[in-house]
């Protein structure tokens, strides 16, 4: 048994391989609210073949989730600790396959979590937390939004954390040299609220009156 979090992947290789000869690059030391112009999804191609990858787990037993993915069909196992964990979130970039989730330590509980090519890394302030969504750079950049060990919304550039005020952080994309996050917020007796952010600046979105 288990569950599985659907995304399609067009495979994005220009002639010989290689992706779009404009496609820049940023120093490592470019930090989250900076310009990130260079780093927007990665372009590609059209008549290139439709490949289908699809994120989550399987079960093992009645407690034990393995996280992986499916490639057409195809399982892959994530590395993980003994207890098991969750892949929430995948993107394909420059034929690497990268994950995002959590993983289940025996003494910390949950950790938030990325996977490239199968092999875990633990992100900043992971602990009791979980990444639930992400987008990769041209450059290999990866963003992930989710909860931190504080349950509020965050979102980490490779493994950096930066808090967002809000409950949680669900989607996360770059556009105009700018980090998007998508997520919510309880705002006292007016519940949840929906809202976004943009290199970190919280913006509410419309939602019905409660009046």
């Amino acid at each position: 048994a288990g569950m599985a979090a659907l995304l399609l992947m067009i495979s994005c290789t220009g002639p010989g391989g290689t992706l779009d000869p404009t496609e820049q690059t940023l120093d490592a030391a470019n930090q989250p609210g900076a310009d990130v112009s260079a780093e927007q999804p990665e372009r590609c191609a059209s008549g290139n073949r439709l490949e289908i990858y699809v994120a989550g787990y399987s079960q093992i037993g009645a407690v034990r989730k393995v996280p992986c993915y499916w490639h057409d069909g195809v399982r892959t196992d994530l590395e993980q600790p003994p207890n098991g964990g969750v892949a929430y979130a995948i993107s394909v970039s420059r034929r690497s396959v990268y994950a995002a989730g959590y993983a289940i330590d025996s003494q910390s509980g949950w950790v938030a979590c990325c996977w490239k090519n199968g092999v875990r890394t633990e992100l900043q302030n992971g602990s009791v937390a979980t990444a639930l969504a992400m987008t990769v750079a041209a450059n290999g950049t990866i963003y992930m939004a989710g909860k931190n060990q504080f349950d509020t919304a965050a979102f980490w550039k490779n493994t950096a954390e930066t808090g967002l005020s809000g409950a949680a952080a669900t989607g996360v994309t770059l556009a105009n040299g700018k980090v998007y996050v998508s997520g919510y917020y309880n705002r006292g007796t007016d519940g949840i609220v929906p809202c976004r952010w943009a290199n970190g600046v919280r913006a509410d979105l419309q939602s019905p009156s409660l009046d």
